[in-house]
């Protein structure tokens, strides 16, 4: 192919072809930025981001460093793939995908991003890798930055595989995640991307690698979806066969076959769950399911034993197919602890399947070793298969399975192997073993099966319970046979074998008895009785509860096996609770068993116990029809007996086991119920002892409970039930129903057995408070009248008991509403104690309005009061009934009212000398000195007063209770956080306010700061934070200023406070502090007093209060050099000064004097820095001070600013100590402030403050540090030179762009523009942007390593010139030709020889020293120059600038005004070469530049712009013939050029003129020469325009004849 076909080959190639079509005006592709703003960026700053970020990838991940050389290097600036050839290209695509497969686990951060900017800029990553690309990114397609990376791809085009994302590239939305799955469900392609880019990166990770989560988890998530969607789609078309899915299967599967197979262990469990949905799905052949397992053996290992277990199991329980083939069977065998692992996933998860084929395998192994005897391998297979056997649990399914196995494998060759494995499973599952046996005998066709079944079980089943009983079978199946007479042979037999001592198991004894003692014949439970006698079994519960039942049949049938059976519980002495309930017979065959049971106690022991020979003595001769009156005596015996812990107390222990015995029959559940009932009452009648008394009311309590949901619903109740007796005659002796009656007489006959003025003990007010509760209930309302009269015969004991146990109640307002009608029932008859009226106050303020209503209509009747004190209290209430009763409020509302209205009376009466005690006190005494209330009662009662007081702002109330919130408060914190002790105290603190304050005999001020100055070192003082919180709330600015007057009480306060706030290590508390006291309105004063205490605490100790508080500020502020430097030396606790400090960041905070404190914060920072030992707090101290200097300055007036206070040394030392950059920013913002209010004092340090923000800042490229550099050129620098005139400000302004331009190369190459234009726009850019070409070619041609080697110094100049070229890119042309001009006119200026002591010009004193210079110094700084004007004029930036730009006249005139100083420069080169001829190489190269400047400066016009330039040129340089000869050899080359448009060279007629003026002029040979030059031009005019103009032309015909005429 020649060569010619190739370029069009490569042209047509659509890569190339792209790059072509695309003009300059594109926009770019960009993932950062917009694609207008990434139009802007130059390479060099996109590779610096992108390098950035590949720096910080590898921090990350040292696998990034590999892709250095070929992808972040500096070779790959200036690569261009379009060009390159197909194995470099194909080289390349390989290490981008590589990298991008390990960028895609960190796409998310920021580093990524910048590194993938880099490819997108430079190597078109996006065009010609957007598989890589796509493949990088599809696991973030439900996140933002997904959205933003398919902008930059091409989707329209035809034949794109990637087309579908075309709806979401135009939306600008992400993709949902069923999106995906059901493209991946629809298109294989897509499916095989997501799978092939899992295993790609599984092999450019590693097998085990942590960033491969975020791939897999994305492949895992994609496929399960999928596979799901697949379902879906399936169940739509059950009936169709679908090839879509076999092709989807088909795709899938080798994926999953190498995922199986993988040596990544998650790439390996992804794979398992997607199995396990596949399978849940699909159905796989026999031999497709053998294939897939045993690859999937080929991945077991030891480590994920249990995964490999469970995906084993899953698989095969989807797929129903409980087979394992061999490959897969060996492999797990060969795993370590296998059975012991399949064991534990038993106890997870059901893998009935899983087992079934293991056992499977395991019996056709070891019998096929058995039978070739090879001994290697049967030792291990036997081993597991015992052990399988032995350790397993398996269900009924299972066992089946197995057992079939058995019965299948069972013959003459194997029978001792498999008889022995099948006894474990008849050991261990011996009911199931006998069911599976039973079913398969059932189950046979033939008798030859049957027979090959029962020997089996003969040969297995080596039970007794397998012994044969007869022809109709065995034992065990003879114990259930319908025939009664087989049952009870079969009992018999085992009879016989218990007394053989045969080996019978304990399990089937136990069975056997169960089932035969619930037998319905008579002989066999007979039978079974027997054998329970044998077994001694008794003490069975399950067993004895099946007696008991038996027990209770009323059929006289069953009388000898009642007879036996009592028989046995008289046998055991042990168990006598068990008979019981036999003590209270109410029919003859209970009577009977009565009777049995004394005659066999009698005849197997040898004395009788105390309740057997008092009921032997009570029913000694007793009938049926005694039996009522007996049972009553026979209850009221045992109450009165001597031996009552062997006779009542074991009746009132058991009495839930015996009611339990008969709650199957209700008739007999009431009738002991009764019985328990009324021996219950008997024994509380005694009140012998208080332990029986006690059992005796919960009994009877809970009993009386039950019974009243079994009243019976008829009307016929008994008229003659009055006393025990007939109770007893009706309900138990002939079991009447239950009726209310009786149900009434039991209660009372309880209420009235209860003692009479017990002694308030806990368990008797927890029981009538239960009894009240339940009584209210259920609405039994005179049950509980009568148990008031009967315990409360004094109203004054139930209202005290009305308080101590329902006043803290809000859920009892039913019971507080019984009591309190009660209570009105009796006021006619009761007198009231003060307490009593106290007490009822309390519920003036309950939320329930009806007990409010109950109290007003009390205090409405005729009250009897012991005493009168609360007569006026007693009348208001009444006189404010209907207010009191609306709302629950106004009670507390009234008595803060009347404490007024006594408070004015008092005053009165004061004059008059009376004394009268207020109503407050008499509160609390009512309380406090009642001897019957014990502390507890009295803290709740103090409470609800308190409660009641809550709007009486009175100062006696914190006097009142003064000595009980010290008690308190010195308690320890476990004792402070119960809840009364807790609520108590919040009350009190509650009537903290100004009132209380200011009063002369108030303790509120002591008591605030006793809460204040409580420790709270224990990191769980919860309960005295919380307290101190509510404290610091009720402080209001009103009372801090009411403590005005007291300056000392004050700082007290204050001191207080932030000492708290120093100690305080709970941000709720530092935070309320610092709230509270933000509102306070401070004077200077106290800051400086508090202060004092902490710089100099040695003075302030001889200092005594009088001298503290005539503290003068200077005295403060002022001091001798010697004092300083003591107070260094003195220990000073800087942590205390913290609180104060940070108080004065609020802007809002109130400080009268403020200006004082200015002073004494320098001084503070200033003892910080001298600090010789550094402290922990010494950062944050300085912090803490330039903030607070900064807050002051700005609140000042500028009247109230002293220059001579404001310290910026101390300012500047402290930010050139710290490394805090917050500490930096602080100060700079101070300096800042600092130069605005005092200019002249700042100024001398501008060049230290910004060569330390140059060194510092400047240099660190994080936002933080930018934001401050930003801050410090917006703020500081303007204020440094504001209000000067232009000489004054020049200096300044040469100073400051010096540090910034010289710090430059040490910026971030995406920072250092910004700054820099940042920096112009702040000190002027017209102005000063010519400043920093100059100072940085000074700066490098100076700097010491540049003046020793040259080769560094020529790439520091091309550096420098290129980072300036950049920098000017950001402003106008306008600025631009402003600052070329003067650069020019530095050259021209500057002298071009240096002699000793050369002084420099005074335009240019500020930028540059030439006494520093040499003259090859001075040459190369003209040079650079002018070749950076050179390169300015040449950049495509500034053409793009002049071809949109140069509209305004401003514009041209600066353009005009450089090409004019071009050609002075120009001049003054010829004059250079003109006068040293030595300099003739150095003359040759600025010929050069000034030449290719004046060029490329005139090629930048067009039309008339040319034309007015050059007219003007040749005007104003009439006198200088050179400069008017290169004018005229600029114009020819443009008219030589045949591209110059007509319409252009038209423009030049009229000024034809002129050109023939200097065409006249040759009377030097310099004048000689341009006349030459200008005949020159007026030919090219002629050649160009003569034949279409000619009249123009005529001049020149009339200037020829004539100039002829002359030569002539």
């Amino acid at each position: 192919m020649t060569s010619l076909k190739l370029q069009l080959n490569k042209l047509s190639d659509p890569h190339t072809q792209w790059q072509l079509t695309d003009s300059e005006n594109r926009k770019k592709s960009s993932f950062l930025y917009d694609p207008k703003v990434a139009s802007t960026l130059d390479r060099e700053t996109i590779y610096c981001l992108g390098t950035n970020g590949f720096e910080e990838l590898c921090l990350l991940d040292s696998g990034f460093e590999e892709f250095e050389r070929v992808l972040f290097s500096d070779t790959s600036l200036t690569f261009e793939r379009s060009i390159q050839t197909k194995e470099v290209n194909d080289s390349l695509n390989l290490t981008i995908r590589r990298f991008l497969i390990r960028l895609s686990p960190y796409f998310l951060l920021s580093p990524a991003h910048k590194a993938l900017e880099w490819l997108v800029h430079r190597f078109f990553i996006h065009f010609y890798n957007v598989d890589d690309l796509i493949r990088c990114v599809l696991p973030y397609h439900e996140h933002n930055y997904f959205t933003r990376a398919i902008q930059m791809f091409r989707l329209n085009e035809k034949n794109n595989n990637w087309g579908w994302l075309e709806s979401a590239q135009k939306a600008g939305t992400t993709i949902p995640g069923l999106v995906m799955a059901n493209r991946c469900a629809t298109d294989l392609g897509f499916l095989n991307f997501i799978c092939e880019s899992t295993a790609m990166a599984v092999k450019e990770f590693g097998s085990n690698h942590s960033s491969l989560r975020v791939i897999i988890n994305f492949y895992l998530k994609t496929l399960c979806s999928t596979i799901l969607h697949s379902l879906s789609h399936k169940k739509n078309k059950k009936k169709k066969k679908n090839s879509n899915e076999e092709n989807f299967i088909a795709h899938l599967m080798p994926f999953l076959l190498k995922g199986l197979k993988s040596k990544s262990t998650d790439y390996k469990r992804a794979t398992y769950l997607v199995l396990s949905h596949l399978s849940n799905i699909f159905t796989f052949q026999t031999n497709i399911k053998d294939e897939i397992l045993n690859v999937l053996s080929k991945g077991f290992s030891d480590d994920i034993i249990q995964e490999n277990l469970l995906i084993t199991s899953v698989f095969l329980n989807n797929q129903h197919h409980p087979s394992l083939p061999d490959r897969c069977f060996l492999k797990l065998c060969q795993m370590s602890n296998i059975v012991d692992e399949i064991f534990q996933l038993t106890n997870d998860v059901r893998i009935d399947n899983f087992l079934c084929g293991w056992f499977e395998q395991l019996l056709n192994h070891v019998i096929k070793d058995n039978n070739q005897m090879e001994t290697d391998n049967e030792h291990d297979f036997s081993n597991l298969i015992e052990k399988t056997l032995n350790t397993i649990k398996f269900n009924s399914n299972i066992l089946k399975f197995i057992i079939n196995c058995f019965i299948k494998q069972f013959n003459n060759n194997n029978n001792t192997y498999i008889v022995s494995l099948a006894s474990i499973i008849e050991r261990k599952y011996p009911i199931d073993f006998d069911d599976n046996i039973r079913q398969q005998t059932e189950n046979c066709s033939n008798n030859e099966e049957r027979k090959h079944i029962r020997e089996f079980a003969s040969m297995t089943a080596i039970g007794f319970k397998h012994q044969p009983l007869s022809d109709r079978g065995s034992l065990a199946i003879c114990l259930n046979h319908p025939q009664a007479q087989l049952r009870i042979e079969a009992l018999q037999r085992i009879r016989e074998g218990i007394k053989s001592k045969q080996n019978i198991e304990h399990e089937f004894l136990l069975d056997v008895l169960q089932s035969r003692l619930n037998d319905n014949d008579v002989k066999v439970a007979q039978e079974a009785i027997y054998l329970l006698e044998e077994l001694h079994l008794i003490d069975n519960q399950q067993i004895n509860d099946i007696l008991q039942k038996i027990l209770q049949r009323e059929n006289e049938d069953w009388s000898p096996v009642q007879q036996s059976i009592v028989r046995l519980l008289s046998h055991d002495s042990i168990s006598e609770n068990k008979y019981l309930h036999l003590l209270f017979p109410t029919t003859s065959s209970e009577l009977s068993l009565l009777n049995h049971l004394l005659d066999n106690s009698k005849q197997h022991k040898q004395s009788l116990s105390s309740l057997l020979k008092l009921t032997k003595k009570v029913f000694k001769s007793t009938t049926i029809k005694t039996l009522s009156s007996t049972l009553d005596t026979f209850i009221q015996s045992i109450t009165t007996n001597d031996d009552q812990k062997n006779v009542l107390l074991p009746l009132l222990q058991q009495h839930d086991e015996i009611l339990r015995l008969v709650e199957h029959h209700r008739p007999n559940w009431i009738k002991f119920s009764i019985i328990y009932i009324l021996l219950g009452i008997e024994t509380v009648k005694q009140q012998n002892n208080n332990e029986y008394v006690e059992l005796a009311i919960i009994m009877i309590f809970k009993l009386l409970k039950k019974l009243s949901k079994e009243i019976s619903p008829t009307n016929d109740e008994p008229s003659d039930i009055t006393d025990n007796k007939s109770l007893i005659e009706s309900h138990v002796i002939k079991k009447h129903p239950f009726t209310s009656t009786s149900y009434t007489m039991l209660w009372k006959a309880f209420i009235d057995a209860l003692p009479k003025d017990s002694n308030q003990s806990t368990f008797w007010n927890d029981f009538l408070s239960e009894c009240i509760q339940w009584l209210c209930s259920e609405e039994k309302i005179p049950f509980l009248h009568l148990l008031f009269n009967q315990q409360f015969p004094l109203a004054n004991k139930l209202i005290q008991f009305l308080a101590e146990n329902y006043l803290n109640f809000t859920d009892k307002f039913r019971e507080q509403e019984v009591i309190l009608k009660y209570l009105l029932k009796q006021t006619s008859t009761t007198e009231y104690t003060n307490l009593s009226i106290l007490i009822f106050s309390f519920f003036l303020h309950s939320t329930y309005r009806p007990i409010r209503s109950t109290i007003i209509k009390l205090f409405q009747t005729k009250l009897k009061c012991t005493t009168n004190d609360f007569d006026l209290f007693i009348q208001t209430v009444k006189h404010h009934e209907n207010e009191i009763t609306t709302d629950s409020e106004y009670v507390c509302y009234l008595i803060s009212q009347l404490i007024q209205t006594i408070k004015l009376n008092e005053k009165k009466k004061r004059k008059l000398n009376l004394d009268n005690s207020s109503l407050i006190h008499l509160f609390k005494t009512t309380i406090d000195q009642n001897e019957e209330l014990n502390k507890k009662i009295q803290l709740q009662l103090n409470i609800h007063l308190l409660y009641l007081l809550k709007q009486c702002k009175h100062w006696s109330i914190l006097n009142e209770y003064r000595t009980d919130f010290e008690n308190l408060l010195q308690q320890s914190e476990q004792n402070l956080a119960i809840q009364e002790n807790k609520i108590f105290i919040e009350n009190i603190i509650q009537h903290i306010d100004h009132e209380t304050l200011i009063h002369e005999q108030s303790f509120c001020f002591e008591i605030i700061l006793q809460i204040l100055s409580r420790s709270i070192k224990k990191s769980k003082a919860i309960t005295t934070i919380d307290i101190m919180i509510l404290t610091l709330k009720q402080l209001t600015p009103e009372m801090f200023a009411a403590l005005s007057s007291d300056f000392d009480k004050q700082f007290q306060l204050v001191s207080e406070c932030f000492s708290l706030w120093q100690r305080s290590k709970s941000s709720q508390l530092t935070t309320t502090i610092k709230t509270t006291l933000s509102k306070f309105a401070f004077d200077a004063k106290h800051f400086l007093t508090y202060w004092k205490t902490i710089l100099e605490p040695a003075s302030q100790q001889t200092n005594t209060d009088s001298q503290q508080n005539r503290l003068s500020n200077k005295k403060l502020i002022i001091s001798k050099p010697t004092e300083q430097t003591t107070a260094v030396n003195t220990t000073i606790n800087w942590k205390n000064l913290l609180p104060s400090l940070e108080l004065l960041h609020n802007d809002q905070l109130l400080i009268n004097h403020r200006h004082e404190l200015i002073r004494p914060l320098f001084l503070i920072l200033e003892k910080s820095l001298n600090q010789t030992i550094d402290f922990e707090q010494k950062t944050y101290i300085d912090q803490l001070c330039t903030t607070a200097l900064l807050n002051l300055y700005t609140q000042l007036k500028p009247a109230e600013c002293n220059p001579d206070i404001f310290n910026s040394e101390i300012v500047m030392e402290c930010m050139k100590r710290t490394n805090d950059l917050h500490t930096t920013q602080q100060c700079l913002m101070l300096l800042s402030k600092g130069a605005q209010l005092f200019p002249e004092k700042l100024i001398s340090m501008i060049m230290a403050m910004f060569a330390f923000v140059g060194d510092r800042l400047v240099r660190k490229d994080d936002l933080y540090s930018y934001q401050v550099m930003e801050k410090t050129i917006k703020t500081v620098i303007p204020s440094l030179y504001k209000e000067k005139n232009i000489e004054q400000r020049r200096p300044i302004l040469a100073k400051i762009t010096h540090v910034f331009v010289t710090s430059l190369a040490h910026l971030p190459a995406h920072r250092r523009q910004d700054i820099f234009r940042m920096l112009m726009e702040s000190i002027g850019q017209d102005e000063c942007l010519w400043f920093a070409p100059v100072q940085l070619f000074d700066s490098i041609l100076l700097s010491p390593i540049n003046r020793k080697n040259e080769e560094t110094l020529k790439k520091s100049l091309i550096d420098g010139s290129e980072q300036m070229l950049s920098s000017f890119n950001q402003f106008s042309s306008a600025t631009i030709l402003i600052s070329l001009t003067r650069i020019l006119n530095t050259v021209l200026n500057l002298p071009d020889q240096i002699t000793k002591n050369q002084s420099t010009p005074p335009t240019y004193s500020h930028l540059i020293d030439l006494r520093s210079y040499t003259t090859k110094h001075i040459h190369v700084l003209k040079y650079q120059l002018l070749a950076f004007v050179n390169n300015i004029l040449s950049a495509d930036f500034f053409m793009k600038m002049i071809k949109t730009g140069l509209h305004q006249e401003n514009e041209i005139n600066y353009l005009n005004e450089l090409i004019q100083t071009i050609l002075h420069c120009l001049l003054w080169a010829n004059k250079l070469s003109e006068d040293d001829i030595d300099i003739s190489r150095y003359n040759k190269s600025i010929l050069n530049k000034i030449y290719e400047c004046l060029n490329k400066s005139i090629a930048l016009l067009h039309g008339s712009m040319f034309v007015n330039i050059i007219s003007n040129l040749l005007q104003q340089q009439q006198t200088n013939e050179k400069l008017q000869r290169k004018t005229l050899e600029i114009l020819n080359i443009r008219l030589k050029d045949e591209f110059t448009p007509e319409n252009e060279i038209v423009l030049f007629l009229p000024h034809m003129d002129n050109i023939l003026s200097i065409v006249s002029k040759n009377s030097t040979n310099e004048q000689e020469q341009t006349a030459q030059t200008a005949l020159f031009t007026v030919k090219l005019l002629a050649k160009r325009l003569g034949e279409k103009h000619p009249t123009e032309f005529s001049s020149v015909s009339l200037f020829k004849n004539s100039f002829i005429e002359v030569s002539s």
